[in-house]
């Protein structure tokens, strides 16, 4: 799965069945407008080697969406995705990120975003990190459960 999505053109939409999906690499976004969504919320990843971030996105258009990222204790960060800043665009939308080992979603230096229902659950740090965001709108964010700070939001970006 992670090659498909690596290997995605622009504009492509992924949509998930059910079911538990492997990877041994992590899945890495680079174009812009690539769209990750699972219309029952149900899928549950689980990967076999520890990384980095599950799911990292350079894109500026990027949606993920109606997706449990479980981490399964492997990756550091569930999320990452750094500048996303596509005024249009749900970043993430209806999303849970899980179990890893650091924090289940970083977003740096988005601009002019929106997120919506997000949650993160049980993760090792902090649950959502805005690092170095501007203009950007949260609605729906739950964060519970995870081993530091909840919601986060630090004035730079981390990769500064």
């Amino acid at each position: 799965m992670a090659d498909t999505i690596n290997a995605a053109k622009p504009n492509t939409v992924f949509l998930l069945g059910p079911g538990a999906f492997h990877t041994s690499v992590p899945i890495s976004i680079s174009v812009n407008n690539i769209v990750l969504a699972e219309p029952v919320r149900e899928p549950q990843p689980l990967w076999p080697m520890r990384m980095p971030a599950l799911i990292n996105s350079t894109s500026r258009i990027i949606s993920i969406r109606d997706i449990v990222v479980n981490a399964n204790h492997m990756a550091d960060v569930g999320i990452h995705a750094v500048m996303p800043t596509h005024p249009d665009t749900k970043v993430l939308e209806g999303v849970l990120a899980q179990n890893a080992v650091s924090d289940g979603i970083v977003i740096e230096a988005c601009q002019l975003c929106t997120f919506d229902g997000v949650s993160s659950s049980r993760n090792g740090r902090d649950g959502i990190v805005f690092a170095g965001c501007n203009a950007s709108l949260a609605l729906g964010i739950s964060a519970q459960w995870n081993g530091g700070r909840e919601l986060c939001c630090e004035s730079r970006s981390r990769t500064e």
